[in-house]
């Protein structure tokens, strides 16, 4: 398990009202739409799988930065791609405005599918 100290307050971005704690983060920046899309599912596999000894109605907070698509045409794309694929899940997720970052609860919702693992 990754036991990271909790930041200082101090020094985070100033967070808003959601006080939840984020186990992991997903850096789309500069990918393309299928490599993204299977990045956030494999992400969000082993995010479960490093937590699976939690409480089935726990909450796990991640966060996928796609990117404000400032620099790159590719940002909107990776956003609503990303967007789709959350909600085909069923999963609970917000979209944090103006940063291009999704909060998405990886307990949520469902896999579509039975994967081979990676090995």
């Amino acid at each position: 398990h990754i036991t990271s100290p909790i930041m200082p307050q101090s020094h985070h971005h100033h967070h808003h009202h959601h006080r939840k704690h984020v186990v992991a983060s997903l850096d789309l920046h500069g990918k393309l739409k299928d490599q993204a899309i299977s990045d956030v599912t494999h992400f969000l596999e082993s995010v479960m799988r490093n937590s699976s000894n939690n409480n089935q109605n726990q909450q796990v907070w991640v966060h996928i930065i796609t990117g404000t698509g400032s620099h790159s045409r590719q940002g909107p794309v990776l956003r609503s791609a990303v967007e789709s694929l959350l909600t085909r899940r069923g999963m609970s997720f917000s979209l944090e405005k103006g940063n291009g970052c999704f909060l998405v609860n990886a307990n949520s919702g469902h896999a579509l599918y039975a994967a081979p693992q990676p090995k």
